[in-house]
């Protein structure tokens, strides 16, 4: 399984055990999270999922990217600015 797949899984994994859904927005938000391989900002995520033409608020790309900071798969980064940076955390799969 792609990487990026797998990590849309786990996050779904994650939101059924707190009681919430794995929406088209949030799944579109984790793949465009996990195909970035740099420090981003939200509203760089918010900049690019408007130019793929979707339809998301900044509020929910706030609110997903706690979701995945409290899972563990995203962490917030302070590089000095006066906002957060966040960057992805994969999990290797090691197959014996």
């Amino acid at each position: 399984m792609p990487v990026v797949e797998r990590e849309v899984t786990r996050f779904q994994h994650y939101l059924a055990g707190q009681g919430l859904k794995l929406t088209n927005e949030r799944t579109s938000l984790v793949r465009e999270i996990f195909a970035i391989h740099y420090h981003f900002e939200a509203d760089e995520l918010l900049f690019k999922m408007k130019e793929k033409h979707v339809k998301i608020s900044r509020a929910t790309i706030y609110r997903t990217l706690e979701l995945l900071v409290k899972s563990g798969m995203v962490r917030r980064v302070h590089l000095g600015e006066d906002h957060y940076h966040y960057e992805h955390i994969t999990v290797l799969v090691v197959v014996v």
